[in-house]
């Protein structure tokens, strides 16, 4: 069963989000409270403002003159006129006072109106009129008349928005006859309160993306290094170990990281040089881990060698003969990659190395062979440098065997070698000693030959019992590319291959007649004199017994 992802973001928009979540919360908080801040001051303001004026209002008028109104046909009586007319003095002298009124308790417990410093029929109220909607407050000042009192709240109708304040009124024995009230228009400071939000939010919203895009900007900055790294490490996990990350960060943990990567890569470039770089690539995209395993596999097996290395050694000076090897191997092994080889170890002077594992390649006897002519071609150029310094030239002969073979980790748990075990590989290192006794520099098996025959010269050596096997196999001189060879080449290669098939069939002297041919073309041939000198010995053998 699959396991299943936990949900991941990225760190960019992580910390994008948290710190643009961080500056609308923080905007918003500090936008309530200074609205709210700013509502509670304008609010208490305009209760102070109703306070004072009814406070002051209460006491310009006289108490003992409301005794005697006490029916609504009284409106044009001296005594309502003169408490109407200071009424309308009193809500001249503030601008925001549109209502003010005067009311008493009635003996049913009930509030009416007695004088109203509206004149305007039908908006004023008379007297007598019941009030039907008093407030809790407005009932507090006629239980306990000790003060003026304004609401807490707004109201809003038909007219607009209002906030009421009340003061009792005395008479001259000090007893409260009617209460004055007053209705101030809030108007001004709901649209204050609204604009004032709306400024607020307008600015907070303003400072967030401004803040927004900061800390973008700064996200920017943590990750963009952080990316780079990611793919830095990408790189290392495909062990493409050249690259050189320059990285600039301010973060001093961002610097640790990038140290440590950096150094990681020095190791695994030192394992890299160990081990075949497409094995350790491979278990990566596999995602395993390399465990004691082998398997059976078609592969083509490659060994070289430094003929007379030994007596070469002897004769150079050692610090020399290190910084020889090391040209000569380096160039050999970048050959062999290049050719999608895998290097299974160097013995002294040999390299060992096998085409098809851990990379499945199809045409890996081809891919071999190529790395074959590749490797002598380099060693033309190799060898006149070392004449030109009068140093001695390396002769290096090559084996090559194509065949099922067992590959994979052999050793101990904790330690491994990826390898190839079986009787290819012996055919192969073989083969490469054969080299010195035909006078070649590139034999292959006839199951290696029948691979790239269509696209490699070839020519037949001999039919050879190789040490550890008990029947014959038929073994070929790599020459070169049909398509790279000359004409001469190859009329003297097909002659010497007609030579060879008369050979096996027993006819010495046709095989002779294509011999001398080849020896008219190429004196020098040692695989020509060879034969020469084979099937003169036989037609010899075969006239002394006739």
């Amino acid at each position: 069963m699959k396991k299943r992802e936990s949900f991941c973001i990225s760190l960019e928009v992580g910390i994008a989000t948290a710190f643009i979540t961080l500056v609308l919360v923080t905007s918003i908080s500090l936008s309530i409270i200074i609205s709210s801040s700013v509502k509670q001051t304008m609010r208490e303001d305009l209760q102070k403002q109703l306070h004072n004026v009814v406070s002051v209002g209460s006491l310009l008028i006289q108490g003992d003159e409301f005794e005697l109104l006490v029916h609504e046909s009284q409106v044009n009586s001296p005594e309502y006129l003169a408490i109407q007319k200071k009424l309308q003095e009193i809500r001249d002298s503030s601008l925001d006072i549109r209502y003010l009124y005067t009311m008493r308790l009635t003996s049913e417990e009930k509030l009416a109106f007695i004088v109203d410093a509206e004149d305007t029929p039908g908006e004023m109220s008379l007297i007598g009129e019941e009030y039907d909607s008093p407030t809790d407050l407005l009932r507090e000042i006629f239980a306990n008349p000790t003060g003026s009192y304004v609401e807490n709240t707004f109201h809003s109708d038909q007219w607009g928005t209002w906030i009421s304040g009340y003061a009792p009124i005395f008479n001259s024995s000090g007893q409260m006859v009617a209460i004055l009230g007053a209705d101030m228009s809030a108007q001004k400071v709901v649209e204050y309160e609204r604009s004032m939000l709306v400024l607020i939010f307008l600015t907070s919203a303003v400072v967030s993306i401004i803040v927004s895009l900061i800390g973008m900007q700064f996200s920017n900055r943590i990750t963009k290094p952080l990316k780079l790294l990611e793919e830095d490490l990408n790189r290392i996990r495909r062990l493409e170990l050249d690259t050189n990350l320059q990285l600039h960060t301010i973060f001093k943990e961002v610097r640790s990281v990038h140290s440590s990567v950096n150094n990681m890569k020095k190791g695994l470039r030192s394992f890299k040089k160990y081990v075949p770089a497409s094995l350790v690539r491979q278990l990566i995209d596999l995602e395993k881990e390399a465990t004691l395993a082998m398997e059976r596999k078609e592969l083509t097996v490659f060994f070289s060698d430094i003929a007379d290395f030994t007596t070469i050694s002897e004769k150079t000076p050692l610090d020399k003969l290190g910084n020889t090897m090391v040209t000569y191997l380096t160039n050999l092994t970048q050959i062999i990659h290049k050719q999608e080889g895998t290097i299974d170890k160097y013995i002294g002077d040999s390299i060992m190395a096998f085409w098809g594992a851990p990379l499945e390649v199809k045409n890996h006897a081809l891919l071999a062979c190529e790395a074959a002519l590749e490797c002598q071609q380099f060693l033309q150029d190799f060898n006149a440098e070392m004449s030109s310094r009068g140093e001695d030239v390396f002769v290096t002969r090559i084996g090559i065997h194509t065949g099922e073979i067992l590959v994979g980790n052999i050793g101990a748990e904790d330690r491994l070698n990826y390898t190839v075990i079986g009787d290819p590989a012996n055919v192969a290192s073989r083969l490469e000693g054969l080299n010195k006794h035909y006078g070649t520099l590139i034999l292959i098996s006839e199951v290696t030959q029948a691979k790239v025959k269509d696209v490699m010269l070839t020519r037949i050596v001999d039919k050879a019992v190789v040490k550890g096997r008990n029947t014959g196999l038929v073994i070929y001189e790599l020459v070169d590319r049909l398509d790279r060879a000359s004409r001469e080449v190859l009329e003297f290669s097909e002659t010497y291959n007609q030579g060879m098939e008369h050979y096996f069939n027993h006819r010495w002297s046709l095989a002779l007649e294509h011999f001398y041919i080849c020896q008219s073309l190429n004196e020098a041939d040692p695989l020509v004199q060879a034969m020469i000198e084979r099937c003169q010995g036989l037609l010899e053998a075969a006239s002394d017994q006739a």
